[in-house]
């Protein structure tokens, strides 16, 4: 059993490599979402468990990214509950360096990437923010071989967070 959050996840990835295509632009696209996917993944189910669980919230308060955290006084008064949640929907999620530790801190839940996580990730943002080509000039080359294996990859990496988060909080489809 899985959370609907991976569900979606699998299903989006599996439309990827069916429509993995010898269209070069296309396919950097389609490689490109494999990143907003997990991204998707990881925003979903931390805004999901914080809504439904309070006390994830107070100890969001503590983790070291907001524990410093300054609020005027009169948004304190206020719904400070939506205020902590619009922080949190803010977020990179792709910036797996600071969603690592608001998941270690605050769920308890360890975000294991390695180093083909963020290379894939950097590729993705050679795409976005340079059209294909990385910071030298090159050009960006993803072999169907290795687009696949990405999607493998991700396939895994997202099933690994999700079988702790259903160990840990028994959230299930």
């Amino acid at each position: 059993m899985n959370t609907k959050f991976y569900l979606v996840a699998k299903k989006n990835l599996e439309y990827i490599k069916s429509n993995i295509t010898d269209d070069k632009y296309l396919n950097n696209l389609l490689y490109a979402n494999i990143i907003t996917i997990l991204e998707t993944y990881l925003y979903n189910l931390f805004v999901f468990l914080l809504h439904n669980d309070f006390k994830l919230l107070k100890k969001l308060t503590t983790s070291s990214k907001f524990k410093n955290q300054k609020i005027p006084l009169k948004l304190a008064l206020t719904n400070i509950e939506k205020y902590i949640i619009e922080m949190i929907k803010g977020l990179n999620y792709h910036n797996l360096s600071d969603i690592e530790p608001l998941f270690r801190e605050v769920l308890d839940i360890k975000i294991d990437y390695n180093e083909k996580i963020i290379e894939t990730i950097n590729i993705r943002h050679n795409i976005i923010h340079r059209n294909g080509y990385d910071k030298d000039g090159k050009i960006v080359n993803i072999s169907k071989e290795e687009f696949l294996k990405t999607i493998n990859l991700f396939s895994i990496f997202i099933l690994e967070i999700d079988k702790q988060i259903i160990k840990k909080y028994n959230v299930k489809d």
